[in-house]
C-alpha cells in the first residue's frame, strides 16, 4: 500500500482492507468497522483479520494516539 503525500488518503478511505475482506481500511464515522483501528489496537483477530499489530516491528501506539485516530474517523476522517 502506497502510503506516500498526496496518495495515503485515497489508499485508506472507503478501501477494503487486503487482511479482511469485507471491511474498509477506514470507514468514516465508524472507528470500530475500520480495520485500521483495529490493527492499531492489536485486535484485528477479533474481527477475522490477521497479520501483527501496527506498527509493524516498532513500539505499539499510546492510548492517547489511538484516540486521536478514533476521534478523526468519529468526525468523518476528514482529507484536511
Amino acid at each position: 500500500m502506497n502510503l506516500s503525500a498526496g496518495v495515503a488518503y485515497a489508499n485508506i478511505m472507503c478501501v477494503q482492507a487486503n487482511e479482511r475482506p469485507g471491511m474498509m481500511r477506514v470507514r468514516p464515522l465508524q472507528p470500530d468497522s475500520s480495520y485500521l483501528v483495529h490493527k492499531i489496537q492489536g485486535t484485528q483477530t477479533t474481527v477475522g483479520g490477521s497479520g501483527g499489530q501496527m506498527p509493524l516491528g516498532l513500539t505499539p501506539l499510546s492510548g492517547q494516539q489511538i484516540s486521536l485516530i478514533r476521534a478523526w474517523i468519529t468526525e468523518g476522517a476528514k482529507n484536511n
